[in-house]
């Protein structure tokens, strides 16, 4: 959706993705826009397709942590525009004492109990800053957008029970069903019917990073 929306503005606009099937459904959205947008098949964990000092905008929505922050840090550095380029991460926020926030908390927390801990974007965000030596001045926070989201028990575990890993890690079948056990047994006896459909906000932020080209 984003990606259409930048395409609409008459940018030289590229998308990379390691998933064929992502890049056709968002060929098919883009429609007529796609003659102006270029869509690649690609592993951001690999040498970008992107020609050296010659983006503006690196933009990524929740997806920074699942790279190598070493890797992504230098390509990013290698593909930013010299007069100014910025590093942009979209991340979803979910207020902490809703249902699905309190449901990942405790999964990370008996994932943690096998020495996995799980991947964050706020700490990813954190530490990208600290790598590109930004200062202050140059990180700018935006809350763009906010919804309620209905959940239940059930429909998150069901949602993180059909997903290849956990807390963006691959596990084994048998931890990664043993974890969810114990998760639903944590949440039937906090909440209740696990069929109960709660609702919370959750919130759309935008950061804006200076990338520095030394």
């Amino acid at each position: 959706e984003i990606g259409c929306d930048l395409a609409q503005l008459g940018l030289r606009y590229l998308g990379l993705d390691v998933a064929r099937e992502m890049l056709l459904e968002f060929r098919r959205k883009l429609g007529p826009r796609a003659a102006c947008s270029g869509l690649l098949l690609a592993d951001a964990n690999a040498p970008w397709p992107v020609a050296s000092e010659s983006a503006r905008v690196v933009f990524l929505s929740r997806a920074a942590h699942l790279f190598q922050r070493e890797h992504l840090v230098r390509e990013v550095r290698r593909v930013a525009a010299p007069q100014a380029a910025w590093l942009v991460l979209g991340q979803s926020a979910r207020s902490p004492d809703g249902l699905r926030a309190r449901l990942r908390a405790k999964m990370r927390e008996l994932l943690s109990e096998h020495g996995i801990e799980g991947k964050s974007g706020r700490r990813t965000k954190e530490l990208l800053v600290a790598d590109l030596g930004a200062p202050a001045q140059s990180v700018v926070e935006r809350e763009v957008c906010s919804w309620n989201s209905d959940c239940s028990v059930s429909a998150a575990i069901a949602a993180w029970r059909n997903k290849p890993g956990l807390a963006g890690h691959a596990v084994a079948p048998s931890l990664k069903e043993g974890v969810l056990a114990r998760l639903g047994a944590w949440a039937e006896s906090e909440y209740g019917d696990p069929q109960l459909v709660q609702r919370s906000t959750e919130r759309y932020q935008v950061t804006s990073i200076r990338v520095s080209k030394r």
